[in-house]
């Protein structure tokens, strides 16, 4: 099962402690008191240790995103009579699924889940750390489903695990620049969870007091996003940030208003009046609405055959709470931070993502190798099609492809630009930032095991490619429906790697420090990371530090910035 490539269609359909109630009996389902009134989750049991543990699934943390509310910043969920079953988990939120191209979910999907090891017959009041993750999807697509992000080996290390689904694409994050439409809403729902966190928590055993906010590529974006925003200040307490960043050219947008006019234009409205605008897109079918938001974008506007026109931006013109003042780069050179404990890194070969770009528009390669500017990225500061662009995008080939084409031939290169221009130049810039102004460690890693529960490089086909692919790491920190029948002998390379990204995770947010103490799983010391000493952590089938990453990679695009700014 470890060698074979697994199926798309699987992915697809696959105050106090005491507030619990007390029974006696492991088999009646579990009963919550929280503000808005009594939910009744269901006892599971973990994977691998058969462990159990208790699960509230689909709860309401704001009210539905519907009619006067859609698009506009989350209110406090309503309050409810009797017992709410919290037994399934709630709709995702409106969005095009990235590999089946279907379109799914709808506008009231503002849930999250609550898995605890505090179990109704446990009468241990010691609170736990809580873990909130925050699922990737470049804004536009994704879920909290625990199809993907399974609590199991988390929740055995004794945290509380509190998964959210958060507005995505235009239903996120159309922007209208004015007090009714300010933008940023898929983020304020991420604030009012964190709130609902903070209100709620510690019925179910967790620590309001020892939150960890972590997420994945845009749930890695917004962890640092929350990290700048005065909304989210004091909502938690450590941060861990994967595979992506405010710096990122896909986090972060300054056309949101052209490109909500440009929408209205698609669906059939040509106004310049932003009231008639926001009139009509309320009137359109949700499903309708995600579909041509894919369209709003040209051709010469997606250079890599990827664009997103909806994503956050700066929302000054808002009549309530501003989540992001300025935008994120300004913010970061300010010092403008919550200097809390930071875990930042990345997958070793990220650009493996974009082969599913190729298998979309097989013609990318030939069309990049004979109009190679494409490959200059969207925030890089040349005019295009000058002599000057010409001159940038002939030192990227020459430095990533020297005198070969780009083909299939060099798709091992194809890769390695890919995970530097999309990911990695920008996620170790902010690394450097951040710890050049935080007053709290910061530790980086790289991740480049390449294993079974990988599951990026096995949809894709890529297992003659070396490393670790964008979102290979997940299936080492949570429990998978995909990887569930891959059965592995305790000391297989795959599943210890597993157990050491889980206990690196959990001690950081039980300690703020990944590596507290000794010990023979992880036998390492974690150091953290400084701007004098450069140094990370190498996650494969030994843990190893190691010194400024792809060190000679990243000098070439600071070197090239520099170029064109002095």
């Amino acid at each position: 099962m470890a060698g074979q490539r697994l199926p798309i269609a699987v992915l697809v359909f696959v105050g106090t402690c005491s507030l619990l109630v007390s029974v006696t009996q492991s088999s009646v389902k579990p009963v919550v008191k929280v503000q808005q009134g009594l939910i009744q989750g269901k006892i599971l049991t973990s994977a691998r240790s058969k462990n159990r543990f208790a699960g509230f699934l689909g709860i309401p943390y704001a009210k539905p995103p519907v009619g006067d509310l859609k698009f506009k910043a989350p209110e406090a969920p309503a309050s409810w009579t009797g017992t709410r079953h919290a037994t399934t988990e709630g709709s995702i939120c409106a969005q095009r699924n990235e590999l089946t191209r279907l379109l799914l979910g709808e506008d009231d999907c503002l849930f999250l889940n609550v898995f605890t090891p505090k179990l109704p017959d446990d009468n241990e009041d010691s609170l736990k750390p809580v873990m909130v993750f925050i699922h990737g999807g470049a804004f536009y697509f994704g879920s909290s489903s625990s199809r993907t992000y399974g609590a199991d080996y988390l929740v055995e290390q004794g945290v509380v695990l509190v998964t959210i689904n958060y507005r995505l694409g235009a239903q996120g994050f159309l922007s209208l620049e004015n007090e009714e439409v300010p933008g940023n809403a898929g983020l304020k729902d991420q604030v009012m969870a964190l709130r609902w966190v903070q209100q709620n928590i510690v019925q179910f055993g967790g620590d309001p007091g020892n939150v960890t906010l972590f997420g994945q590529s845009a749930g890695g974006v917004s962890v640092q996003y929350h990290m700048l925003s005065p909304m989210s200040k004091g909502l938690f307490h450590r941060a861990i940030a994967e595979s992506g960043s405010v710096l990122n050219f896909w986090a972060f947008t300054n056309s949101s208003r052209r490109m909500a006019f440009r929408l209205g234009e698609k669906l059939g409205i040509r106004t310049d009046d932003p009231q008639e605008l926001l009139n009509h897109l309320r009137s359109v079918d949700t499903l309708v609405l995600t579909k041509v938001s894919h369209e709003v974008l040209t051709p010469e506007e997606k250079p890599m055959s990827i664009g997103f026109p909806f994503l956050p931006t700066t929302d000054t013109a808002s009549g309530g709470e501003v989540f992001l003042p300025a935008p994120p780069r300004e913010l970061l050179d300010s010092g403008t931070l919550s200097t809390v404990p930071m875990i930042a890194g990345v997958t070793s070969h990220e650009g493996i993502l974009a082969l599913n770009v190729l298998k979309e528009h097989p013609e990318s390669l030939d069309i990049l190798d004979k109009e190679f500017e494409r490959a200059i990225p969207e925030d890089f500061p040349v005019v295009r099609n000058t002599n000057k662009s010409q001159e940038i995008s002939h030192k990227i080939r020459k430095f990533y492809f020297g005198n070969k084409r780009v083909s299939e031939e060099t798709l091992l290169q194809f890769v390695n630009m890919i995970t530097d221009v999309w990911f990695i130049k920008d996620i170790n810039m902010a690394v450097k930032k951040i710890a050049a102004i935080s007053t709290s460690p910061v530790y980086y890693y790289e991740f480049s095991f390449d294993g079974p529960f990988g599951i990026i490089k096995r949809i894709w086909g890529a297992e003659n490619l070396p490393g670790a692919a964008h979102a290979d790491e997940l299936g080492y920190l949570f429990h998978m429906l995909l990887t569930s029948r891959i059965v592995l002998k305790p000391e297989h390379p795959a599943v210890v790697t597993q157990s050491r990204m889980v206990k690196l995770w959990t001690n950081f947010a039980k300690s703020g420090n990944p590596t507290p103490e000794e010990d023979p799983l992880l036998n390492v010391t974690w150091p953290s990371y400084t701007t004098e000493d450069p140094t990370y952590l190498n996650i494969d089938r030994e843990l190893s530090l190691r010194n400024n990453l792809n060190k000679e990679r990243l000098q070439f695009w600071e070197d090239l910035y520099k170029s064109v700014l002095l």
